[in-house]
């Protein structure tokens, strides 16, 4: 067997490092089939060399590569201590249950560990960061669903028909009109085809009286229609911006000009 004293020095100024000791650990022989000494020196030389490259990517904080070298490591020789290194590396990575693994396994398999109470009080330190972010990650998920079934649940809001009342109103007018303008025309022929003065200028004025009232009625009945068209378009504008925003849906705009209307619809 072969020490190995340098394997814990990247380690230094760790939490633990310090108490263990380090010359007590070594490289337990590997044993093969007869004659295969060779084989066993040679993974000890690829351990020590995936070590040394784990402990430069320790420093440089590359946790999850340094972590991956030395289970390579561990694989090759089975030393305790590079279970120790794992574990640490582990943490750094953010892998609290893989850390706590290791830890666990290193206090099984190695022998003559001075701080091992130190390092089960920091067992039990992570598995509380592994509870604690348990739990806020249940409670997110948690407040997702609740989020989510709430928009679902959330009433919709419908457009109001009156605007389209008003609208019709209007329309109404314009049928008055063009009833008006008809009856206005047929006066204005009869009072041509009259040969009597007196009756002729009387259909005239009925004419007259009649193609103003559908000039009242088409210039109101326009206007209204016009009115309550612009109120129905915007009222449904509105009601799918509000019923939509918090789904991605597209963005309805409404553009009204003095000789243009027009909408634009946004997909995001």
């Amino acid at each position: 067997m072969r020490a190995v004293s340098v394997l814990m020095r990247w380690i230094g100024g760790g939490m633990f490092a310090a108490g263990v000791c380090l010359s007590a650990v070594v490289f337990p022989a590997v044993v093969f089939p007869g004659g295969a000494s060779a084989q066993s020196s040679d993974a000890s030389s690829e351990a020590d060399r995936l070590f040394a490259e784990s402990a430069e990517h320790y420093r440089a904080g590359r946790f999850e590569e340094a972590a991956r070298l030395l289970e390579k490591a561990h694989a090759l020789t089975g030393a305790p201590v590079l279970l120790f290194n794992l574990a640490k590396a582990r943490e750094g990575s953010g892998d609290l249950a893989g850390a706590i693994a290791a830890y666990e396994q290193y206090l099984r398999e190695a022998e003559n560990i001075p701080d091992r109470g130190a390092i089960e009080k920091r067992i039990e330190t992570l598995r509380e960061q592994v509870r604690e972010w348990q739990e806020l990650r249940a409670k997110a998920e948690a407040e997702r669903l609740r989020a989510e079934q709430a928009a679902k649940q959330r009433p919709t809001r419908s457009a109001s028909p009156f605007p389209w009342l008003v609208a019709g109103i209007g329309g109404a007018g314009l049928i008055v009109g063009g009833v008006l303008g008809a009856l206005a025309k047929g006066k204005e022929a009869d009072a041509i085809d009259e040969p009597i003065h007196a009756d002729a200028a009387a259909l005239a004025g009925e004419a007259e009286d009649f193609a103003l009232g559908a000039n009242i009625c088409f210039g109101i009945g326009g206007g209204v229609l016009l009115a309550g068209a612009t109120w129905g378009i915007v009222d449904v504008v509105l009601v799918v911006r509000d019923n939509d925003a918090e789904q991605g849906a597209p963005a309805v705009s409404l553009r009204l000009g003095p000789l243009q209307a027009g909408l634009t619809v946004t997909i995001d």
